[in-house]
C-alpha cells in the first residue's frame, strides 16, 4: 500500500540521514525523491511491468522488441562506464514498452575472451601457491587486516615472489620433461638402428 511505501521510504531516509555529520542540513528534497522511488518500485513490482512471457506474446501476436548491449567482463568491478552504456538500452526498452510493445532487455555478463582467461590463470596460480582457502606467507589475513601501506606493499612483494618462483619451477620442470623425452626418443632411435645393423650383419 501507499502508506507502507511511504513509511519504508521515510525509514530509508532516516538510515541515510544518520550517516551525515551535518545536523543542520535539510534532507526534504532527498527524502521526497526516496519516497517517489519506493512508490514506483512497488508499482512496477505489482504490475510486473518489466516481465515478458515469450509464449504468450507469440500466441497473441503482440509486437515485441528486444535489446542487448556489450555485456561487461567479469575480470573487475563494474563502473560508471558500464552504467552509461546500459542506460542507453534501458531507455530504449522503456520507450518501446510505452509504445505498446512487449520489450525484453536481458542482462548478462561476459565470461569469455582473454581478460577472463588472464583472470582464470591468476586464480589458478594463487590456488597452486597458497591452497584453498589461501594461506599466505606470514599473513593469514592478507589484504584484509593489513592496513599499513608499507606492510601491505611488503606482503605484495612476497606474494609476487612466491608466484614468480612457482612459475619458474613449473617452467624448469617442463623444460626438463621435454629434455628427457627428447633423450629417450633419441636413445630409442639409436637402439633401433643398432638392431637393424646387427640383423643385417647376421644375414
Amino acid at each position: 500500500s501507499s502508506s507502507s511505501s511511504s513509511s519504508s521510504a521515510a525509514a530509508a531516509a532516516r538510515d541515510v540521514k544518520s550517516t551525515s555529520d551535518d545536523p543542520e542540513q535539510s534532507y526534504a528534497k532527498r527524502d521526497r525523491l526516496i519516497e517517489i522511488e519506493h512508490t514506483f518500485n512497488d508499482e512496477w513490482e505489482r504490475e510486473r511491468l518489466f516481465e515478458a512471457d515469450a509464449d504468450d506474446d507469440v500466441a497473441s501476436g503482440t509486437e515485441y522488441w528486444m535489446g542487448t548491449f556489450p555485456y561487461p567482463y567479469q575480470n573487475g568491478r563494474l563502473h560508471l562506464g558500464h552504467a552509461s552504456t546500459m542506460a542507453k538500452v534501458d531507455f530504449q526498452a522503456n520507450y518501446q514498452r510505452m509504445c505498446g510493445k512487449r520489450a525484453l532487455f536481458p542482462f548478462g555478463l561476459h565470461c569469455t575472451g582473454m581478460p577472463i582467461q588472464a583472470a582464470a590463470n591468476k586464480l589458478k596460480e594463487e590456488l597452486a601457491a597458497y591452497g584453498t582457502p589461501p594461506a599466505f606467507p606470514d599473513a593469514p589475513h592478507f589484504g584484509r587486516t593489513c592496513t599499513d601501506a608499507a606492510r601491505l606493499d611488503e606482503r605484495r612483494r612476497t606474494y609476487k615472489a612466491v608466484i614468480d618462483a612457482q612459475r619458474d619451477a613449473d617452467d624448469a620442470a617442463e623444460r626438463e620433461a621435454k629434455r628427457e623425452a627428447k633423450a629417450a626418443k633419441k636413445a630409442k632411435k639409436q637402439e633401433k638402428k643398432e638392431k637393424e645393423k646387427k640383423e643385417k650383419k647376421e644375414k
